[in-house]
C-alpha cells in the first residue's frame, strides 16, 4: 500500500510539472518537441476565444440610416482662435466680435495691492447721448482795452494814428462785438449808459474807416456820404445805425447837447477825439472840458464880442442847444454882445488824421 502511495505521488508530480512547462512557453517560444505540441494547445484556446468574442458581438439587424449631407448647405465658417487674455498686448476685438466697424476699448488691469491679483476691470460704457456744449458766461463788460489804444493812437489834439488803429483791428472789433452782447441794463446810471453809447458811437465810426484805410481821405467817400444811416451794428440782437445811436439813445434819451462834443465823425472840423475811453465816472468832467475846448478853440470857433463864426454843429444841431449864444455864453473866454453877426466855418470833411 505504501509503494503504492508513493507512485501515485510521484504521478501527480510529474503531472504537475507538465502543465507548468505548457505555460512557460506561452510567453517564451522554446525549441524542443514538447513546446510545439503545447503551442498548439494554446493555439487552440485563442481561436476558441476568438470565435466566443466573435459570436457574443451585437449585429444589427438592419443597416442603419445616415443622414445625407446637402452640398448647397453652407458650412459654418471655422472659429478663429481667441488669443489667451494678455496685460500687455493690446486684444484685438474686432476679431473676436467678427464686426469691421467696431472697436471696444480694450481691458484694463489693474493690480490687486492685497494679493497682487491682476483684475480685470470694464471699459466704461459711452454714453450714445451726445454731450451738448454749454457757452461760457460773457465777460463783464469793459471799456479797458478801447481805453488803451484811444490813449496809444489818438493824440491831445483828438488827432488819430490810423496805421496803428489799423494793425489793432481785430481788437476793435472784438470791442464792438462786446459792446453788442453787453447792452445797457435796468439798473444802469445814466452816466453809465451814456458812456456805453459814445463808446460804441466812436468805436463804430474808427472801425467804418479802417475797412478802406489807407485808401481814403473821407468818410464822405462810404456809402455816398450816408454812411450814417446805412451801415448798422447789433446790440442785443436789434440793428443801430450812427444816426440812431446819437439821436435816438444820447440826445432824444437824456437830453444832453455836449454829446456833440464826444463823438466824432472822424472829420478834421469835428469835435477832437477823446485819447481816452468814456466812463461812469469821468463823463461829466470831460463833457465840460470838451465844451470848453471845442468851444474856445479858433479852429472850430472865432469868437468876439459883436461877431460870431462858428462851427456848422451850432447850426445843424440849433434846436439841440436851444438859444445858441446863450449857450455859448456860458463857455466862452470871450463876451459876447446882444445881437451879434454870425455866420458858419466851412466844414471840412478832410479825415482828422496825425
Amino acid at each position: 500500500m505504501k509503494i503504492q502511495f508513493i507512485l501515485f505521488s510521484l504521478c501527480l508530480l510529474l503531472i504537475a510539472c507538465g502543465g507548468n512547462e505548457g505555460k512557460t512557453t506561452e510567453n517564451k517560444p522554446s525549441t524542443n518537441d514538447s513546446s510545439s505540441t503545447n503551442n498548439s494547445t494554446i493555439s487552440t484556446i485563442d481561436n476558441n476565444e476568438e470565435t466566443n468574442l466573435v459570436e457574443n458581438e451585437i449585429q444589427p439587424s438592419e443597416p442603419l440610416d445616415v443622414p445625407k449631407e446637402d452640398p448647397n448647405k453652407k458650412q459654418p465658417a471655422p472659429k478663429k482662435d481667441i488669443k489667451p487674455f494678455s496685460s500687455t498686448n493690446e486684444t484685438n476685438y474686432n476679431d473676436m466680435n467678427g464686426d469691421q466697424g467696431y472697436k471696444e476699448e480694450p481691458i484694463k488691469v489693474v493690480e490687486n495691492t492685497n494679493n497682487n491679483t491682476p483684475t480685470k476691470v470694464n471699459p466704461p460704457v459711452k454714453s450714445n447721448t451726445e454731450t451738448k456744449n454749454t457757452k461760457p458766461l460773457p465777460l463783464e463788460l469793459s471799456h479797458d482795452d478801447w481805453h488803451r489804444m484811444m490813449s496809444t493812437y489818438v493824440n491831445s489834439a483828438g488827432q488819430v494814428n490810423y496805421a496803428g488803429l489799423k494793425r489793432e483791428k481785430s481788437k476793435i472789433d472784438a470791442y464792438l462785438t462786446q459792446l453788442g452782447t453787453h447792452p445797457p441794463q435796468n439798473g444802469w446810471s445814466r452816466n453809465k449808459e451814456m458812456a456805453y453809447w459814445i463808446n460804441f458811437y466812436n468805436a463804430f465810426t474808427i472801425s467804418l474807416i479802417l475797412e478802406k484805410y489807407p485808401n481814403i481821405n473821407s468818410i464822405m467817400e462810404l456809402d455816398g456820404g450816408k454812411v450814417w444811416t446805412t451801415r448798422t451794428m447789433l446790440v442785443a440782437g436789434k440793428a443801430f445805425t450812427l444816426e440812431q445811436m446819437e439821436k435816438d439813445m444820447l440826445l432824444k434819451k437824456f437830453n444832453e447837447p455836449r454829446v456833440h462834443f464826444a463823438v466824432v465823425c472822424a472829420a478834421k472840423s469835428c469835435p477832437p477825439l477823446l485819447n481816452a475811453a468814456w466812463t461812469e465816472d469821468n463823463i461829466q468832467k470831460n463833457f465840460e472840458v470838451r465844451a470848453k475846448k471845442f468851444i474856445n478853440n479858433p479852429a472850430f470857433n472865432d469868437i468876439k464880442t459883436n461877431s460870431l463864426e462858428l462851427s456848422k454843429i451850432f447850426e445843424w444841431y440849433a434846436a439841440d442847444f436851444g438859444n445858441v449864444i446863450d449857450y455859448l455864453s456860458k463857455y466862452s473866454e470871450t463876451r459876447i454882445a446882444k445881437g451879434p453877426k454870425i455866420k458858419y466855418k466851412e466844414y471840412d470833411w478832410g479825415l482828422n488824421k496825425q
